[in-house]
């Protein structure tokens, strides 16, 4: 019989090739044990993909309920459930498996940060915030939460000064990285500072040409009625999928 890591390559092949009732089969294959968690994990999404959601949601109910598995497991499936609840427009519930894992792994930093993101979504600054703010209090050198700190404060308050200071922090934990180079010429364009903004926000189209950076930085360029100089930004990102792209969700937590 197949290894179990190769029974969990295989499953994600036939998936790949959408063979879904075959991928389903290899996952089901999959021993306890290194493996078997992923398998779980795909399954749930899988079935949730086919419009077997509540077959999908049970499998993670099963993996949190069970004793034997792997903590790290078990917090990614709440946060899996979460991530499916919100794709179908479901915060309440998505909120709840939020409330459900953080039972389970008090003041969790990955479970805080994702529950604020999804606050933010819903318009729940207050909380986001203070969510943030306790993921920050485990890791303090997080740069993705620094920057969605930074970037809720500077979208959603008029905090910019802060703002800018928990941005600048990310970036210089992670250099060059295109989601907080954007929230910098964000917060930038928000304090009136528009040749940083514009340079900043240029840097970040050049390391990623999606739909969101592009947004932002042909506002800035709009500011001084420079259509002309816009106009090239948004040809550059009309593909549908490069249009519909957003910076990497762990970097950034704003949707234009």
């Amino acid at each position: 019989p197949a290894e179990p890591g190769t029974r969990l390559l295989l499953g994600k092949l036939a998936e790949y090739l959408k063979h879904d009732d075959l991928a389903l089969s290899w996952y089901r294959s999959v021993p306890r044990g290194p493996a078997y968690a992923e398998a779980i994990s795909r399954s749930a999404g899988l079935l949730d993909r086919l419009g077997k959601t509540e077959q999908g949601l049970a499998l993670l109910h099963a993996q949190q309920q069970d004793q034997n598995a792997n903590a790290d497991a078990q917090r990614a499936s709440y946060q899996l459930e979460a991530q499916l609840q919100v794709d179908h427009k479901h915060f309440d519930a998505a909120l709840l498996a939020y409330a459900h894992g953080l039972a389970a792994f008090d003041a969790d930093p990955d479970l805080l940060y994702g529950r604020a993101l999804l606050l933010e979504q819903m318009d729940r600054i207050t909380e986001s915030e203070a969510d943030l703010r306790g993921s920050l209090e485990i890791d303090p050198d997080n740069a993705e939460v620094l920057n969605a700190l930074g970037y809720t404060l500077a979208d959603r308050t008029k905090r910019y000064s802060e703002a800018q200071r928990y941005i600048e922090h990310a970036l210089i934990l992670q250099p060059d990285t295109p989601a907080f180079l954007d929230s910098l010429g964000w917060v930038q364009h928000r304090l009136g500072h528009d040749a940083e903004a514009v340079r900043n926000l240029r840097r970040a189209f050049a390391l990623q040409k999606v739909a969101e950076i592009a947004a932002h930085l042909g506002e800035e360029l709009g500011l001084d009625g420079a259509t002309d100089s816009a106009r090239p930004i948004w040809t550059q990102v009309q593909a549908p999928v490069t249009a519909n792209a957003q910076p990497d969700r762990s970097d950034h937590n704003h949707q234009a």
